[in-house]
């Protein structure tokens, strides 16, 4: 039987410079470490398993950036948000059954989205400015 492969899109602060070898290595390897603790806190509490999910199937491929604007109105449509700004973005994701974890990383990682075990996940460095953050968590 085959192993998923877990992806990741790294997002760098083009400030900083971009992460090397070493730091991505280092970042995949807390991601791993803290999925298999969240696997095991999903086999002791099946509600956290259980939670509504995006599915892989449902991602959409952006053309243009003009659409952007547009799937997000969709989804806000689909989770009935309405248009207000959003109070707590990391509760909202975690609601919909995406997992997101915060860790001690390199100043030149700010956050990467992955897939894993066909759930969506977001790890994002500790220590990140709020603004820097909604950006990450709602990208």
């Amino acid at each position: 039987m085959g192993r998923r492969r877990q992806e990741g899109a790294f997002q760098a602060d083009p400030r900083r410079g971009s992460i090397n070898e070493k730091e991505q290595n280092e970042i995949l390897a807390a991601i791993k470490d803290w999925l298999e603790r969240y696997h095991q806190a999903e086999t002791l509490f099946p509600s956290i398993a259980q939670a509504e999910t995006l599915s892989e199937k449902a991602m959409i491929e952006v053309q243009d950036e003009t659409e952007v604007e547009q799937i997000a109105l969709d989804l806000r449509g689909k989770w009935n948000l309405g248009l207000a700004p959003i109070e707590n973005m990391v509760s909202l994701l975690e609601e919909h059954g995406i997992r997101v974890v915060f860790i001690q990383a390199a100043d030149s990682f700010d956050a990467c989205a992955f897939w894993a075990a066909g759930k969506p996940g977001i790890v994002a460095r500790k220590g990140l400015p709020g603004d820097r953050l909604r950006f990450n968590h709602g990208s």
